[in-house]
C-alpha cells in the first residue's frame, strides 16, 4: 500500500469486548482497494480518542508504517459529537431555554425587545450548538426580561461556563469549516474542476508538484478577513509554495469514501462467526477468521 493511504475504521461491541476494525485505503491500477489491517479489541479502561489514537499507532508499527504516513481517516464521528456536547456539560440547559423562547407567546415578547429568534440544537449537526450557544450570548439580556423564562435562564455560574466554552467552540467552528473545504476540494478533485485557496490548503497533503506547464490552482480575490484558529494552524505548519510550481493531486484524492459503509460490512460478519456456540473463540483466532476471509483477494 505504500507511504500514502488512509484509514477507515469503526468500533462494534460484543459483550464485554469492543472491537477497532481498520481498512487500509490505496489506489492500485486505478482502482480504490480496502485492506482489511486489523480487528483488535480494545483494552480494558478508556475508550476514548486516546485509547484509538494509540491503537491506531500500534497496529501501523506491525506493517511498518507511521501515523504520518496517512493522508485521511474514513470514520463515524456521531461518538464525537456526543461527547462534545457531553464535555460541555450544559448545552441542553441552553437547549431548554431556546424551546420556551420559542413558544408562542414568549416569541411574541421577544419581537417586542429584539428582531433576533432563539435557535435550537440538531442532535445531528455539531455546529448547531456552536449557533445555539452564539444566540444565547446574543439573547440572553432580552430573554431575562420575559417573565415566562426567567426560571429557565442559566445561573450566573452556568452563564460562566456557557461564555468560556464558546470561546472553545468558535474555534472548532473554524476547523469545522476546513472540513468542509476538504471535503468540497474532494469533490471539485473528482470533477477536475478549480479549486479555492482553503481547499487547496485542505488538500496540500494529496499534492504532486510539477513544472508550471497547467493551469495553475486559482481561487479568485482573496477577502480581507480576521484570522480564524484553522488558518494559523494550516499557516504555521505549512510551506509556501514557489510561484513557478503548479498542484497536481494523487488519484486517491478521487476515491477517497464517503462513508465507512465497508466497516459495517465487516460486522455484520463477525455476527456470523461470533456466534454463541464460539463465544470462547480467542480474540487472536477470530481475527484471524475475519483477516484471511475478507482479505481473501490479495
Amino acid at each position: 500500500m505504500g507511504e500514502r493511504f488512509g484509514l477507515m475504521f469503526d468500533g462494534w461491541s460484543h459483550g464485554t469486548m469492543h472491537f477497532v476494525g481498520v481498512f487500509a485505503l490505496y489506489v492500485v491500477d486505478g482502482h480504490l482497494k480496502r485492506t482489511l489491517l486489523s480487528l483488535s479489541p480494545l483494552d480494558d479502561g478508556s475508550h476514548d480518542s486516546d485509547a484509538h489514537i494509540a491503537e491506531l499507532s500500534n497496529m501501523l508499527t506491525v506493517y511498518n508504517k507511521a501515523t504520518s504516513m496517512f493522508l485521511f481517516v474514513v470514520a463515524d464521528n456521531c461518538n464525537t459529537n456526543r461527547s462534545i456536547t457531553t464535555k460541555l456539560g450544559i448545552p441542553l440547559v441552553v437547549n431548554d431555554l431556546m424551546s420556551q423562547l420559542r413558544q408562542p407567546n414568549n416569541t411574541a415578547e421577544l419581537f417586542k425587545l429584539t428582531h433576533l429568534r432563539a435557535k435550537k440544537r440538531n442532535a445531528t449537526r455539531w455546529s448547531s450548538t456552536y449557533d445555539m450557544l452564539q444566540r444565547y450570548a446574543e439573547l440572553r439580556a432580552h430573554a431575562r426580561l420575559i417573565e415566562d423564562v426567567e426560571d429557565t435562564l442559566p445561573s450566573s455560574n452556568d452563564h460562566k461556563k456557557l461564555i468560556e466554552g464558546l470561546g472553545d467552540l468558535r474555534k472548532m467552528e473554524s476547523v469545522y469549516k476546513r472540513l468542509r473545504e476538504f471535503e468540497s476540494g474532494i469533490v471539485k478533485v473528482c470533477g477536475d474542476a478549480r479549486l479555492m485557496l482553503g481547499e487547496a490548503a485542505a488538500l496540500k497533503r494529496f499534492e504532486h508538484l510539477h513544472e508550471q506547464d497547467a493551469q495553475s490552482v486559482t481561487a479568485g480575490k482573496r477577502k480581507k478577513r480576521a484570522d480564524d484558529y484553522a488558518s494559523q494552524i494550516i499557516r504555521q505548519g505549512g510551506n509556501k509554495k514557489s510561484k513557478n510550481n503548479t498542484a497536481s493531486y494523487l488519484a486517491l484524492a478521487a476515491l477517497v469514501p464517503s462513508t465507512s459503509n465497508t466497516c459495517e460490512r465487516l460486522f455484520s460478519e463477525c455476527k456470523v462467526v461470533l456466534t454463541p456456540r464460539r463465544s470462547i473463540l480467542l480474540p487472536a483466532h477470530f481475527e484471524t477468521l475475519l483477516f484471511l476471509h475478507v482479505n481473501k483477494d490479495l
